[in-house]
């Protein structure tokens, strides 16, 4: 299929009447498949009388990953040839099956390792005299079984959850739902409702001119991390926005309340981080090596801390051997050209490691699980405990919310200041300790001074902690 034929007058018969003749041949007709039968290829594919697909083929309706639905009557065929639950299944999320998969299914009535044309053509004849009229899928009866309507209200949570928000998994849930209660002429007639709705719904535009944000909600800035340009940013917004629109920041370290000085209304500015996509590293090379490598040369950042962080040059030594990341095909991580995606490891990394570490007189020690554990979950409770200390959280369960919803702590553990409890504060603060003596210059290890004092006070449940807050409101 061709999207781009959506943005366009369609050229050649209109696809819903050609399959419908297809369907109504008085002689039979099989679909050969090989390679893919994606989208209105298999729905062509449905109208046919039989299907035969070569052993590697694929086959699926993905139209909903474009925001759409099968609009030829796949969501009515598919239901009629392959049951309720497979359809619903394939159509909502257009994941694509083998030919094996989809001769299990029904979707297929053969598959073949050889000539696909010459074994449809063996088929044709075979049946060639034969009666077509349960070959016809539009003519057929969709099968219902006893708990359909669980399965579609089952479907329809599942899409509402898992789709946040998107209505083409919605109308796919519907669509099919047609197809198992109404006759198909009058299915189609949905299928055609919704996919017109589908169509002309709201689309994504893009602007590089900021006035185009005049008259929207909310406003996420992302600009360069620098404190003039965001200022300049949001004083720009303030000006252009209508009243009552949020504006956004995903600074990871500017004060946010600097920022919002520079608005008519900086209650209306909120902090949101985007993160995470990737690991640090491969979202270095992705982003460019050189690009922090700037900055650190700007700030002057040469010694071995700053800002009481310690300081690697690691990043700095590889951009002066020309490793920028992907731009120019090394970096962290090697790839196969300058602008490749697949990261491999480099053995040249290594063995410059290796280099590095003689060089500076560090020797590699083996570090056993229990403390790789302490070192990243105590030192990330124990900034947590700073963040209820500085009050940007309300309370501890504010952190553990964002946590468990937002970076997938197991549920069970209950975020990262429930496990505190759970492990025991003291335990939390003894470990801290005995890690920070070892690594004086890494400041995440020394423990906050809202930890001491709660183990001071006898280690309170958690629900007691904001009591020993002096004032747990947050500032946000």
């Amino acid at each position: 299929a061709d999207i781009k034929e959506f943005r366009s007058d369609m050229t050649g018969p209109p696809l819903v009447p050609m399959i419908d003749r297809l369907e109504l041949s008085s002689k039979p007709v099989v679909a050969a498949i090989e390679g893919v039968a994606l989208g209105g290829g298999l729905e062509l594919a449905l109208g046919c009388h039989y299907r035969v697909a070569h052993s590697k083929s694929r086959l699926g309706l993905p139209e909903v990953t474009l925001g759409l639905l099968p609009g030829a009557g796949g969501t009515q065929r598919l239901p009629r040839l392959v049951g309720i639950p497979a359809a619903l299944e394939l159509i909502t999320t257009g994941r694509h099956v083998t030919a094996a998969e989809a001769l299990q299914l029904g979707l297929v009535d053969f598959v073949t390792d050889h000539n696909t044309i010459e074994a449809a053509v063996k088929l044709a004849l075979s049946v060639a005299g034969k009666s077509l009229d349960s070959r016809r899928i539009s003519t057929c009866k969709c099968p219902r079984p006893p708990d359909a309507d669980a399965l579609f209200e089952e479907a329809m949570q599942r899409v509402r959850r898992s789709a946040r928000g998107a209505i083409a998994p919605v109308a796919c849930v519907q669509a099919v739902h047609a197809a198992a209660t109404l006759p198909f002429a009058r299915g189609m007639e949905q299928e055609k409702q919704l996919m017109a709705t589908l169509f002309t719904s709201d689309k994504i535009n893009y602007s590089c001119e900021i006035q185009a944000v005049a008259d929207v909600d909310l406003v996420i800035e992302a600009v360069f991390e620098d404190m003039v340009v965001k200022k300049t940013v949001f004083r720009q917004l303030s000006a252009i926005c209508k009243p009552g629109t949020f504006l956004f920041t995903n600074t990871s370290g500017l004060d946010i309340d600097e920022l919002a000085a520079q608005t008519q209304n900086p209650e209306l500015v909120r902090w949101m981080e985007f993160g995470f996509a990737m690991g640090v590293f491969r979202m270095s090379d992705l982003s460019g090596l050189d690009i922090g490598w700037k900055v650190r040369k700007a700030k002057e950042m040469v010694s071995k801390t700053h800002q009481d962080c310690r300081y690697s040059p690691l990043g700095d030594l590889l951009c002066e051997r020309g490793r920028f990341g992907q731009k120019t095909g090394r970096g962290w991580y090697q790839y196969d050209k300058p602008g490749g995606r697949v990261a491999k490891s480099d053995p040249w990394l290594h063995s410059f490691l290796e280099k590095y570490r003689a060089q500076r007189g560090f020797v590699a020690r083996r570090i056993d699980h229990q403390e790789v554990l302490e070192r990243c979950l105590y030192a990330l409770i124990n900034e947590g405990f700073r963040i209820l200390e500085d009050r940007i959280a309300s309370g501890p369960e504010d952190i553990d919310v964002i946590y468990v919803l937002g970076y997938s702590w197991p549920r069970h553990r209950g975020g990262p200041m429930f496990y505190a409890q759970m492990v025991g504060l003291s335990r939390i603060l003894e470990k801290l300790e005995y890690y920070h003596q070892l690594h004086l210059d890494i400041p995440s290890l020394q423990p906050c001074s809202l930890l001491r004092k709660l183990v001071a006070n006898g280690s309170p449940p958690i629900h007691k902690w904001v009591e020993v807050i002096k004032n747990p409101h947050s500032h946000l």
